[in-house]
């Protein structure tokens, strides 16, 4: 597969085995830190630099879940699953964060994420 393919199927990858299908998006932040700009009164420009968690941020089809329980679960490991693109994001002992919006006219679950305290990219 090409670098230059995106999309397709995408799944959700739990660490028990089960497979969440996405819809509509997934938003993936790799990094380990956020810059934020500070500009002194004199007109010079400094940097601070906050430590942080990689996140993925999705949404999917409501089938039921018990979302308190998937807010309350142990950390575990998540892949994400790209086919077409040929890639896989492996979320190492991450949880669930956010907080679920179900949009009952579409079926849509929006405002869960993913935290982790590592990510590694195969493809």
């Amino acid at each position: 597969m090409s670098n230059q393919d995106f999309g397709g199927h995408i799944y959700l990858r739990l660490s028990s085995g089960d497979r969440i299908s996405l819809r509509g998006t997934l938003t993936i932040d790799p990094t380990t830190v956020s810059i934020e700009p500070i500009t002194n009164q004199d007109g010079s420009l400094d940097r601070v630099s906050t430590v942080k968690s990689p996140t993925a941020e999705f949404n999917f089809a409501d089938r039921g879940v018990d979302y308190d329980a998937l807010l309350k679960a142990p950390r575990q490991n998540f892949t994400f699953e790209e086919e077409f693109g040929d890639r896989t994001f492996f979320f190492n002992q991450g949880f669930f964060t956010g907080s679920p919006g179900m949009n009952r006219l579409n079926g849509e679950v929006t405002g869960l994420g993913i935290s982790a305290e590592k990510i590694k990219r195969r493809g």
